[in-house]
């Protein structure tokens, strides 16, 4: 039970931190001067557009895959005799 609490609070912590980095990374770093200190410590802004963009992509292919994969062996399990229940008889 401790571990999960703990677990719970470092993602929270983390997603946190990542949210605030990324926001303003989009929402500050465009209008900084081109010699301010502060954009040293983020990477160029078409990164910014990019790892989104191939999240989103991942993560819709997956669950497609996933679901296609689901209807492949449900179809396959009702074609293949033997496999399913057959009812009894009375």
């Amino acid at each position: 039970m401790f571990e999960d609490r703990l677990l719970g609070k470092l993602v929270l912590v983390f997603g946190s931190i990542a949210f605030l980095y990324y926001s303003v990374w989009i929402l500050v770093t465009p209008f900084l001067a081109e010699d301010s200190a502060l954009l040293a410590v983020f990477p160029p802004g078409w990164w910014a557009q990019l790892l989104p963009a191939v999240v989103a992509v991942l993560v819709t292919t997956g669950v497609l895959g996933y679901i296609g994969w689901i209807l492949v062996a449900s179809q396959l399990c009702r074609e293949a005799p033997g496999i399913a229940a057959k009812p009894k008889e009375q």
